[in-house]
């Protein structure tokens, strides 16, 4: 413990110095300068940008390069000196990039780590530079377990991003190619059905930031340039992403364009300043898409996307107009899911998924009842009254757990005076 609170105080030891040895990816004229305020920006992002695509650079030592991992991961990363950090960041890059699934799932803890701790390497390097080398490492991922991490990764790298202004305004040219990619795409869906492996990661990428860009807006305290920024980038995506789903809306190939714009399409409805035509029949395509999923009896991500979707399709009144009608059949496949998943929890236990997965679709119930009207609220309770006064001798059980379950979630949920007091008054009936 000692040693390791030195390495926190001390400047520049052997351990860092040997990230020289360790990492044969720029030379040191790119990156070793004395006078570290000075870097010569135009010749360090070449270098950086040489590196990350492999042109004229020796990969030779990637393929031996899994025993220094486990150096690195001893290293004490976030209190390495800035410019180390940034050497280090894009040396993992490069292997990352250009070496096996293995040296991958080492590697990205690595990157994540270094990119949680310390925003001076989004300062040092370019930031579109390392946009350009994450898109092609998600793009290029062919395993699942992979890409996961990857997605954390990115995710981790946007938060950092949206933390300072000064990031936030070097992301625009992102942004900006971004709304074009998307245009591209709208475009290339009048003509042909299919979506590239290359586009859909464009709209999970976008749908990464925005959702950054949200919890950004949501949160409490934020500086104002910060928050600016935010909403403006939500605002400049929101339009081509709507204008893509009118022209998936026509198109018979949906399944790799929906998912990711279903993701991102309540925040994107909240910061629109248009409630128009498009913006309804966008969001009521969305709902049927959505529970039409809930007729799926398997858990798959379009149904875990969906039944988000739809919990948060209850807060946007304004934006996504529900009918009762609507309402009952999502409740009524809801209940059927939960059923079934809880019969079979009694043979089997279930795996984190699909309890993950009960959890939300409870949460959707209760998000559905509450956003009723005061009629229809009481209906509803109604309907779960009638539900527990059967005879378990007859009925499966499983209904009745259901309700219980329903009943503890509504207990944790905000409601209306006028709706608190027929809750109540539904409990001590």
């Amino acid at each position: 413990m000692d040693h390791y609170i030195k390495l926190k105080f001390k400047k520049k030891t052997s351990s860092a110095e040997s990230l020289k040895d360790l990492f044969p990816v720029l030379g040191d004229k790119a990156w070793l300068q004395k006078d570290k305020s000075f870097i010569e920006k135009i010749d360090l992002n070449v270098a950086v940008k040489k590196a990350l695509t492999g042109s004229a650079l020796n990969l030779d030592f990637i393929g031996t390069f899994s025993g220094h991992l486990h150096i690195l991961s001893s290293l004490p990363l976030p209190f390495l000196e800035p410019l180390d950090q940034a050497r280090l960041f894009v040396g993992l890059m490069v292997v990352c990039y250009h070496g096996n699934n293995e040296l991958k799932k080492k590697c990205l803890p690595l990157l994540t780590c270094l990119v949680e701790s310390s925003s001076s390497i989004l300062k040092i390097v370019e930031i579109n530079i390392l946009l350009s080398a994450v898109f092609g490492l998600y793009v290029h991922q062919n395993c699942q377990s992979l890409a996961e991490n990857i997605e954390f990764f990115i995710t981790t790298f946007f938060k950092s991003v949206c933390k300072e202004g000064i990031l936030l305004e070097r992301l625009e040219d992102f942004v900006i190619q971004m709304r074009s990619d998307i245009a591209n795409l709208e475009k290339e869906l009048k003509n042909s059905s299919s979506v590239e492996r290359s586009q859909e990661a464009r709209l999970q990428l976008v749908s990464l930031l925005v959702q950054q860009f949200t919890m950004v807006i949501q949160r409490p305290y934020v500086r104002e340039d910060i928050l600016s920024l935010s909403k403006k980038y939500v605002m400049a995506l929101s339009e081509p992403v709507f204008d893509l789903l009118c022209a998936v809306r026509k198109t018979s190939e949906k399944d790799p364009v929906i998912p990711h714009v279903t993701h991102m399409f309540s925040a994107l409805a909240q910061q629109s300043k248009k409630q128009d035509k498009k913006l309804q029949k966008n969001s009521e395509f969305l709902v049927h898409w959505s529970i039409d999923q809930l007729h799926c009896n398997q858990t798959s991500p379009k149904l875990n996307t969906a039944v988000r979707f739809l919990k948060e399709s209850c807060k946007l009144k304004d934006t996504v107009v529900l009918s009762l009608e609507v309402k009952t059949t999502m409740l009524d496949r809801a209940f059927i899911l939960l059923q079934q998943y809880l019969h079979n929890k009694v043979k089997n236990d279930l795996d984190i998924s699909t309890h993950d997965l009960c959890e939300e679709l409870l949460s959707l119930v209760s998000s559905v009842i509450v956003s009723c009207d005061i009629q229809d609220f009481k209906e509803l309770l109604c309907n779960l009254e009638q539900s527990l006064n059967i005879d378990i001798t007859v009925t499966e059980a499983d209904q009745v757990t259901v309700c219980m379950y329903i009943w503890y979630h509504l207990l944790s949920c905000s409601m209306s005076e006028e709706q608190s007091t027929c809750f109540m008054q539904s409990i001590h009936n």
